[in-house]
């Protein structure tokens, strides 16, 4: 049940459940993009592991395409934090979507319906 709220929050709708965070969180397992694996995603943002010789910067603003089944869509991000995750480790980096058109809107709720599926 727990899932369900997530799936809620990330497509926009309401949830009768508080969340600590601003947005529920779905795990990733089947999406990635080009900075690297995406371990959590909202309808505000994602945490990315980096791939090695990726280096992004606080407050920089850059396009990202995120790809799953049968999905994909690009969208401009924010970084708002990075934290380094070991010694041979590139990191990771919380972002904040800032540029979603509404086009993008539609690709990303079909790509959390392509992944809850």
């Amino acid at each position: 049940m727990r899932q369900q709220r997530h799936i809620a929050n990330v497509l926009g709708e309401q949830s009768s459940t508080e969340n600590a965070r601003k947005m529920g969180r779905l795990r990733c397992e089947l999406i990635n993009c080009e900075l690297g694996e995406i371990l959590d995603l909202s309808k505000t943002g994602m945490r990315v592991r980096l791939k090695s010789l990726i280096v992004v910067k606080k407050g920089e603003q850059f396009a990202v395409v995120i790809s799953g089944p049968g999905a994909r869509v690009e969208i401009g991000v924010r970084v708002i934090w990075t934290k380094k995750s070991g010694f041979f480790s590139a990191g990771e980096a919380g972002l904040e979507f800032t540029a979603i058109s509404e086009e993008a809107q539609r690709g990303f709720s079909a790509l959390v319906r392509s992944i809850m599926v």
